[in-house]
């Protein structure tokens, strides 16, 4: 049986307007973005999905959506976390 994997993007708090500049959708403060994926980590986890935390670096994102022809979005985001994901 597969688990279902939820990729948590983790972003640094100097990297976070950086990224915030990338994806119009993010909350305004990091503080947010945090607390939106820590809530969303323990629902994942109660419905016994795995939970992978991964360190995204905004300028790689950025990199990677326009090598892909992605808009910067949370769409593109989770493409890039499956995609970078060294254990999958």
């Amino acid at each position: 049986m597969t688990k279902d994997i939820f990729r948590v993007p983790l972003v640094a708090w100097h990297d976070y307007d950086a990224l915030r500049a990338l994806i119009a959708e993010a909350p305004s403060t990091h503080h947010e973005w945090a607390e939106r994926f820590r809530k969303r980590s323990l629902e994942e986890r109660r419905l016994g999905h795995i939970v992978r935390e991964m360190h995204v670096d905004p300028h790689k994102f950025a990199a990677y959506a326009r090598l892909k022809g992605y808009a910067t979005n949370f769409e593109a985001l989770e493409h890039f976390l499956v995609e970078t994901d060294p254990h999958s």
